[in-house]
């Protein structure tokens, strides 16, 4: 089996107008559109060459989730770029280990104070962190981080969406640690195809199904139905 995940929503690019996920921010909830969602992952692919990702390379991603966490998923995985899934609520300490384990060359996390935790961490240990992208926070010159939009281009050109082998590597996920270290799962793009296709099979989920998403998308199942 061949194929790049990301085709599965490369589907959807010729019906822009389409509705595919309510996000609930700002106060309310509101519908995003496949072209929505479209011009987020250029600009997120964009950011990803200015910033030499090369594919193969991971992005650790420590989020809660949102639209922002799909685009960015989404984004990486169609350029062969491997996402490395964190809890956000989990500890800077773990969140750096696992960001050295996997070898991650960009960290993208929900908040300044995360952000902060894992500099400070690097600092004492007189470690090189990799450079932190912050979702949401202040823009100060002093805080850790850079604020997403100015880590952002303006735009984005079309979604690039390469082939790729069954064999490819798509994501690391960390276990819990409960028995020691986290340990990184590596699933590739035909590891989570092949779920896909299967739960397809069996006629579980219809064109007008609405999903309500409660488990963390750092959570495999909540990530594949999501």
């Amino acid at each position: 089996m061949a194929g790049n995940i990301a085709d599965w929503f490369g589907q959807h690019l010729a019906r822009p107008d389409t509705v595919l996920y309510r996000h609930h921010g700002d106060g309310g909830w509101r519908d995003v559109t496949v072209g929505e969602l479209a011009a987020r992952i250029g600009r997120w692919q964009a950011a990803f060459h200015g910033s030499g990702l090369t594919e193969g390379d991971r992005i650790a991603l420590c989020a809660r989730n949102g639209i922002e966490w799909v685009a960015v998923d989404l984004a990486a995985l169609a350029l062969g770029l491997v996402i490395v899934p964190l809890y956000v609520d989990d500890n800077p300490e773990n969140v750096a280990w696992c960001v050295g384990n996997a070898d991650a060359g960009l960290v993208i996390v929900e908040n300044r104070r995360l952000a902060t935790g894992l500099a400070r961490l690097a600092g004492n240990q007189g470690a090189a962190m990799p450079r932190l992208v912050v979702l949401r926070g202040d823009d100060a010159a002093d805080a850790a981080g850079t604020p997403v939009e100015a880590f952002l281009p303006a735009t984005g050109a079309p979604i690039e969406i390469r082939a790729l082998p069954a064999s490819a590597l798509a994501t690391i996920c960390f276990t819990s640690g409960t028995a020691g270290r986290p340990k990184g799962v590596m699933l590739t793009h035909g590891n989570i195809i092949a779920d896909v296709v299967a739960c397809q099979g069996t006629g579980m989920a219809r064109p007008d199904d609405t999903f309500l998403s409660a488990l963390p998308l750092s959570h495999m199942f909540e990530r594949t139905g999501g």
